[in-house]
């Protein structure tokens, strides 16, 4: 899917330049707040074996939905076609799933619940194809467009926190026991749809959707802290994907 992205991101740039010449150009600038509902993250045991967190083939999934903003500049090369690069802040993602889940010393004896903080931040090169060009009369004032993106996430998961609620094998209820944060760097990538609705000649408001691959997150292998044991325990590291559907209202302004 990576290599089919950026041929697609690389195809649209260099239709938008070729067909530049014969038609209207100019930057402009976009931003948007909207909010991103996560797919199931699918946290698993990395490898499913040895000193593992959670019982073997289990996951952990439920994240929680975020706020998105995204800020950006681009270039239109011609009524059809343009293209941006932007910025965007994900810091909401946070997790809470875990019951049943984890290979702890209360794991028989009840649920334990596992959170943790997820952030993200992603930058993205999206060539976008407008139709309003093929808009009726009276309609003109609508632009749908859909697009195909490229980019780099960098995706922040703290600490994992695992509360049992039950007293099992001497841990007391209600004791919290740590695993090391993570941090996941790598390809990202997204797929658009919407509509730009003119304002001004140069205002548009933006209504879109977007289909969001924002790569790996993980959880670094090392000590699992078990506050009445010692010395701390080794567990394995712990991943999963990162993916979420997003819907959004923005600004362009074209100068």
């Amino acid at each position: 899917m990576t290599r089919f992205t950026t041929a697609a991101v690389a195809t649209i740039i260099a239709l938008a330049a070729s067909a530049g010449a014969h038609a209207q150009t100019g930057f402009y600038v976009t931003g948007s707040a909207g909010f991103a509902k996560p797919r199931d993250a699918g946290i698993k045991n990395d490898p499913d074996s040895g000193d593992a967190l959670l019982n073997r083939g289990a996951s952990l999934n439920d994240l929680d939905r975020s706020p998105v903003w995204t800020l950006g500049v681009g270039y239109r090369f011609s009524p059809l076609l343009r293209a941006d690069l932007t910025v965007g802040v994900r810091n909401g993602l946070n997790l809470s799933d875990g019951e049943g889940n984890t290979n702890s010393a209360a794991s028989t004896a009840g649920r334990n619940d596992v959170t943790a903080k997820i952030r993200s931040r992603a930058a993205f090169l999206t060539g976008y194809l407008d139709g309003g060009s093929f808009m009726p009369a009276g309609w003109t004032a609508f632009n749908p467009y859909v697009g195909i993106g490229i980019g780099r996430a960098m995706n922040d998961l703290s600490d994992l926190r695992v509360r049992n609620e039950s007293r099992a094998n001497g841990v007391p209820a209600d004791t919290t026991n740590r695993t090391p944060s993570g941090k996941g760097t790598g390809i990202a990538w997204q797929l658009a749809a919407g509509v730009g609705i003119a304002v001004t000649s140069n205002l548009t408001f933006d209504v879109g959707y977007r289909y969001v691959d924002l790569g790996a997150i993980k959880v670094d292998r090392g000590r699992y802290d078990y506050p009445t044991f010692t010395p701390a325990v080794d567990t394995n590291a712990l991943k999963g994907d990162l993916r979420t559907h997003e819907f959004a209202v923005g600004l362009r302004y074209s100068f």
